[in-house]
């Protein structure tokens, strides 16, 4: 069985602009430069590429926003909070 990483965070913050993703994977590329991801978007396929350093596209940081690596098998997604309002789940 291969190894897995999995990278939770939790905040209370919405997330919800794209100077968030720009902070969180500018935080990982500093930390694993390994995890880079190549393409980021918010469907498969992903449609945008990642260029380290550069600001994530405002239209690519949205519900979820996903992201997948080519130089070691990765994948990642966060999804930030789409409103500030309670959320009630129907049975």
């Amino acid at each position: 069985m291969k190894p897995e990483l999995v990278i939770n965070l939790v905040t209370p913050l919405e997330l919800a602009t794209s100077d968030w993703g720009d902070r969180i994977l500018r935080a990982l590329v500093a930390r694993a430069p390994t995890l880079t991801p190549a393409k980021y978007g918010d469907h498969m396929p992903l449609a945008y590429d990642y260029v380290p350093g550069e600001n994530l596209l405002r239209e690519g940081w949205s519900w979820p926003f996903s992201g997948k690596s080519r130089s070691v098998r990765s994948e990642g997604a966060v999804w930030p909070v789409i409103t500030s309002s309670e959320v009630h789940w129907a049975r």
